[in-house]
């Protein structure tokens, strides 16, 4: 049992200069590594949020404007038929 005057033992081979070269040279580095990877897929993640919202209002436009072509087509056509009916 250990008294306040008392040092803890140490273990053998074990010491704070080992705990700090771990946490310097291999800890460290790996957070900073996962943090950088974390930040990347969080800008990428928005990036493609902001290509699908592109995306999908082409997409409305050009299907808005293929169905007004048809429209045109389609009286176009019935005027035709019309003119035809008429000769």
């Amino acid at each position: 049992m250990l008294t306040i005057c008392e040092e803890p033992k140490r273990y053998s081979g074990f010491n704070m200069e080992v705990l700090e070269t771990v946490l310097r040279w291999i800890v460290m580095p790996i957070g900073a590594f996962v943090w950088l990877m974390f930040m990347r897929q969080q800008d990428q993640g928005t990036q493609i949020a902001v290509i699908k919202t592109q995306n999908d209002m082409s997409r409305m436009a050009h299907d808005r404007e293929i169905r007004e072509i048809k429209n045109m087509l389609d009286k176009i056509l019935e005027k035709l038929d019309d003119k035809a009916d008429k000769d």
